[in-house]
């Protein structure tokens, strides 16, 4: 078997695996853990460390997801991929940038074009995660991370095709 083709059925087992897993557990364990049971001022406090924690949750799932794709798809085979496929790709490529080398919701300048573009188009990344006015982004009431996993499932599929072929 081609060793391109091993390697995407490789990352199709370890996405599924990955949601059972750390993923999961890091998803889905984190949206409630805030709690300042005895702080004086635990009614907004709480609420807004919550808001940081979900960002970073969101933010670090997003780095785990392409550094898991990175290792398996060479970048070459992305150009198979039809435009669509590979704008949206990009355009999750940038909020993993924005995450690793922005702070507190600053933006990068790789793939900006290319988020700007999914986010103005009919298939925008659901939730408010961007403000166009303050050029910021905020993945704290979303789950975006969750969002691309799925997307990832989906097009490594159609990878698998492409390298089987």
């Amino acid at each position: 078997m081609d060793r391109t083709l091993q390697d995407l059925l490789n990352l199709m087992r370890e996405q599924v695996e990955t949601l059972q897993r750390e993923f999961g557990w890091v998803y889905s364990g984190t949206s409630n853990i805030v709690n300042y049971p005895h702080h004086p001022d635990n009614a907004s406090l709480r609420p807004a460390v919550q808001a940081r924690v979900n960002h970073l949750v969101q933010g670090s799932l997003l780095l785990y997801l392409f550094a898991m794709w990175e290792y398996h798809v060479p970048r070459d085979l992305e150009t198979s991929l039809d435009q669509g496929d590979l704008l949206r790709l990009n355009a999750y490529r940038h909020l993993r940038h924005s995450v690793a080398h922005g702070y507190r919701g600053s933006r990068a300048n790789s793939f900006r074009a290319e988020f700007e573009e999914v986010m103005s188009g009919q298939h925008r990344f659901p939730g408010e995660i961007w403000d166009p006015q303050n050029d910021t982004i905020d993945l704290s009431r979303s789950s975006i991370s969750y969002e691309c996993l799925q997307f990832m499932q989906e097009i490594t599929k159609k990878l698998v095709v492409i390298a089987a072929s």
